[in-house]
């Protein structure tokens, strides 16, 4: 009987030992969660460098699982655009001698200084440096085109109404009218090298580079001419 018992302890201790071995030769949920908390510091660091905040957690990895150990580093890649979304996918993969891959979702936001109203403004207010400024804000929440730079800002036109604090994105934009209807207007035209030119009246209104139809006050003929500046339009040739 004393016999038969050391059997079933001897039997216990070794089948422990064995499990206990096992488990040291898999890659856990909390492995790869480490791997991928790893590889977005190395992200965070990056975008720091840039002037950027970010901040991330990573998704739940389900506890249960078990795959095979990575005789190399763990490597991540983004599935989803960080700059586009706030929620994105991560493909984590072994490329050791038993390759395997795996997908894990990270929420992270990425605040960065760009372009807000600094006070209520009006549709079709024309913009101005003293309009605006930078603040920090989640760049990766919105799919728009924002302003990190005056470039493309200063001297654009509302296309409607904003509070104070609006982040600037394009669509919220238009380019200027520059020629309004009754303008006394350049009416230029181009044969070879030659430029001949003569007084108009702008029968609409009109933006870089749009064209209009302007009355030639010397012939008064209408003709189509496309806006050049604030005075000056040139018909096609």
């Amino acid at each position: 009987m004393r016999t038969l018992w050391l059997l079933s302890v001897s039997l216990l201790l070794a089948t422990s030992g064995m499990s206990a071995f096992a488990a040291a030769n898999v890659t856990t949920a909390a492995d790869i969660r480490q791997a991928a908390t790893s590889f977005l510091t190395d992200y965070q660091k990056q975008q720091s460098e840039q002037g950027r905040k970010v901040s991330f957690t990573v998704g739940v990895v389900d506890p249960r699982l078990r795959l095979a150990p990575c005789d190399e580093p763990l490597s991540f890649d983004f599935e989803t655009d960080p700059l586009a979304a706030t929620r994105v996918t991560l493909q984590a993969k072994c490329q050791g001698k038993r390759p395997w891959r795996l997908y894990l979702n990270a929420s992270i936001k990425i605040r960065a200084q760009a372009y807000v109203s600094r006070i209520p403004l009006a549709r079709g207010t024309r913009l101005s440096a003293g309009m605006l400024e930078k603040r920090f804000v989640v760049i990766n929440q919105t799919q728009k085109s924002i302003f990190q730079s005056a470039t493309g800002l200063i001297g654009m036109d509302l296309i409607r109404p904003i509070s104070a604090g609006t982040l600037m994105t394009a669509d919220l934009l238009t380019v200027p009218t520059i020629v309004a209807r009754g303008d006394r207007v350049i009416i230029n035209a181009k044969v070879g090298s030659i430029v001949v030119s003569t007084r108009g009246t702008a029968l609409m209104p009109g933006r870089m580079g749009q064209q209009i139809l302007v009355r030639n006050e010397r012939s008064r003929r209408t003709v189509q001419a496309v806006v050049t500046g604030p005075e000056a339009v040139m018909v096609p040739m």
